[in-house]
């Protein structure tokens, strides 16, 4: 939890613009299990959330997550992208 603050407070992109290369290297820490444990529904969310932003290769890791996941999952990981979107969107 205390990298997710970090992330949010510190790397993610701001109303004014901002660098959005972390919403990608989220999405691979919580894919690889990288200081973080395992989570394919948050990877999925910050891939989504990093291709909205326009990050190269966001999407395509996205949808290659997305085939390991069921679809209860992949629902669930859209919500998350709507609620770390509104968060970024409040910071």
């Amino acid at each position: 939890m205390l990298i997710y603050r970090f992330c949010l407070n510190i790397l993610l992109p701001k109303k004014k613009g901002g660098e959005k290369k972390p919403t990608l290297s989220l999405g691979v820490m919580y894919l690889i299990s990288r200081g973080v444990i395992q989570d394919y529904v948050e990877a999925y969310a910050w891939y989504n959330v990093a291709s909205a932003y326009g990050v190269k290769d966001a999407v395509k890791m996205r949808d290659l997550i997305k085939k390991e996941m069921g679809i209860a999952q992949i629902a669930e990981g859209q919500k998350r992208s709507r609620e770390i979107t509104s968060t970024i969107s409040k910071n």
